[in-house]
């Protein structure tokens, strides 16, 4: 009876925000119970959950208040992390993240962000919404992995998420070529062009469908499945891997080319077999169907005028970077004044106009080199603490030295991706992606680590359990 009192409740005052124009707000009641429920019985169903949702709704900036925008990234994260929180606070969970220096090195740089952000930009109110969408949120859900503790049965069914979301993306990808008008018109905006999925860019498409492959990969080595159960996901990678071709992304090619480059070192065998199969998947396509795609492909290889463009640009962002090398122009500021920066390089005509392709660049220029050290030093952090733990990583199941690796693969991959595109402004999804991987990492090393070390045991205050 209480139950149901309670969601009539519920349901009238979601009824009379509707009525009264708050429908953001009586969409995030909605979702609110919901998702504390989810949450409260198992905090990694909830955050898997968001992982299959989110991907449906991300091509546009976040910047761009839509209701699923405001649920998905300006709530659910929150949300997810504060009530995971709690619920550790009073003993109902488990709570494993143990705050430490990494911990506090990111509140700087979102004290120095804020800052700079209210110093610099003439329109800071709107700046610091997309400041916390674009870099805050994806902070969030690296503490909120860390604090959920990713167990066996999650990463499992983990790799099941990854599975379905590549098998959906392939779908649409091809969809988007060959039917466009069946698909939402949000999913279209390269149709022809590119292959992005739901994803609205070649860039978060592809890094997506590199990390859960690499993940499938890893869950096929370590367990010896037969039959079907081996074949449905070698070919979900396979065709996985023929639709990062298909971005006609260099950026993309090169990061899961080095990325798999990677996994052949360690076991040749297995991506020799990938590369025949995804070879002879892609050549019975290019003379069928995929004629037009493979022929765009070709093209891609010839054309240089982007890359011409783009050099122009990371010149401009070399000389803000020279120009303010400690605090930058402040965050969202890099097209408010890299015109004034732009020359000739060789023989490359000038363009009025035209935005960064380069996150790091990027975000040095606006950030600064202070900034851009508090921020990506995380990752190195993270990636000294996996030479110095690794002869402690077990060597076999699924938490082990080979997951790490793999998972470094994927951060490779997002490395060079995002040395093609610019991703925290345009597509925050890379973010997450970004901050997703890092605090898986983070999760094996804390298991493995010993008593005194680990990521988050580089001890800087109190530890929250």
């Amino acid at each position: 009876m209480v139950v149901l009192l309670v969601a009539l409740g519920v349901a009238l005052l979601v009824g009379f925000l509707i009525s009264g124009g708050h429908t953001q707000l009586a969409l995030a009641l909605a979702a609110g119970i919901p998702l504390a429920t989810i949450v409260a019985y198992s905090p990694s169903s909830g955050l898997l959950l968001w992982l299959v949702v989110t991907p449906f709704f991300v091509q546009s900036s976040t910047s761009e208040a839509t209701p699923m925008t405001w649920l998905l990234y300006r709530l659910a994260i929150p949300a997810m992390l504060v009530l995971v929180l709690l619920y550790g606070a009073i003993g109902a969970r488990r709570v494993t993240l143990r705050l430490g220096l990494i911990d506090l090195v990111l509140v700087a740089f979102l004290g120095l962000g804020a800052a700079s952000v209210f110093l610099l930009t003439p329109n800071p109110i709107r700046i610091i919404v997309a400041f916390a969408s674009e870099v805050g949120i994806p902070i969030c859900l690296f503490w909120l992995v860390r604090a959920i503790g990713f167990r066996e049965r999650d990463l499992r069914r983990l790799m099941i998420v990854g599975a379905i979301t590549i098998g959906i993306q392939v779908v649409v990808g091809a969809v988007s070529w060959f039917a466009p008008s069946v698909l939402p018109g949000e999913w279209l905006s390269r149709a022809g062009e590119r292959t992005t999925g739901t994803f609205g860019g070649p860039g978060p498409f592809s890094i997506t469908i590199v990390l859960y492959a690499l993940l499938l990969l890893h869950l096929l080595l370590r367990e010896r499945q037969t039959g079907l159960r081996r074949l449905i996901p070698i070919g979900i990678v396979v065709a996985g891997l023929v639709a990062v071709f298909m971005t006609l992304s260099r950026g993309s090619w090169l990061g899961a080319g080095i990325a798999f480059l990677g996994v052949g070192v360690l076991y040749p065998m297995i991506v020799f077999r990938l590369a025949i199969a995804g070879a002879l998947l892609g050549g019975l396509l290019s003379v069928g169907i995929l004629q037009e795609p493979f022929s765009s492909a070709q093209d891609r290889f010839e054309d240089s005028d982007t890359v011409a463009d783009r050099l122009v640009t990371n010149q401009a962002a070399l000389l803000m970077i020279v120009q303010r090398p400690v605090v930058g122009f402040g965050y969202g500021n890099f097209e408010r004044f890299d015109e004034r920066y732009k020359a000739r390089v060789g023989d490359i005509p000038l363009k009025v106009g035209g935005s960064s392709h380069n996150t790091y660049l990027n975000f040095a220029a606006e950030n600064g080199l202070l900034g851009f050290s508090l921020y990506f030093g995380v990752a190195v952090a993270l990636l000294a603490m996996t030479v110095r733990t690794w002869k402690r990583l077990p060597r076999d199941g699924l938490f082990s030295r080979g997951l790490v690796l793999f998972l470094w693969l994927a951060l490779i991959d997002q490395v060079i991706v995002s040395n093609f595109l610019e991703m925290i402004h345009g597509n925050t999804w890379g973010t997450l992606l970004w901050w997703f991987t890092l605090g898986l990492i983070a999760v094996v090393l804390d298991r493995s680590a010993g008593p005194s070390t680990g990521p988050d045991r580089l001890r800087a205050g109190s530890v929250v359990r």
